[in-house]
């Protein structure tokens, strides 16, 4: 039994560091304010290369892929277990025409600017 279960942790790492660019694991702790307003019901996932993707299951929702040197948009298809960890196909194919004119001000370490595409000034910020 403890043969299987090792087995079953070493494929589990494995498609875990194969995966690590598509992989997002969830922020509890960050929060997302949109012109000054903290947003309820906002998750930040983030991944090894410092991507963020921001979902939000309340009115109104969304789904929006932050990457370095890419449009922001939609991803084109995304695989969750909810409220935990994402995996996005692709390398974060954008859905054409999602957040048309959204653009990234800045990313570091702490959070993320940007404007999206209704022209409101969006903060993440990690603690």
């Amino acid at each position: 039994m403890k043969r299987w279960v090792l087995l079953v942790l070493l494929l589990v790492a494995l498609f875990a560091f194969y995966e690590r660019a598509h992989l997002y694991v969830r922020d509890f702790r960050a929060h997302v304010t949109r012109n000054g307003v903290e947003e309820d019901g906002a998750q930040v996932f983030f991944n090894l290369s410092d991507d963020v993707l921001l979902e939000n299951d309340n009115a109104p929702m969304y789904i929006t892929l932050l990457q370095h040197d890419k449009p922001v948009g939609e991803p084109a298809q995304l695989n969750c277990i909810h409220f935990f960890i994402c995996l996005v196909a692709q390398d974060g194919a954008i859905v054409p025409g999602s957040d048309e004119g959204a653009r990234i001000k800045s990313m570091t370490a702490t959070g993320v600017e940007f404007r999206d595409g209704e022209k409101r000034d969006t903060i993440v910020t990690f603690r």
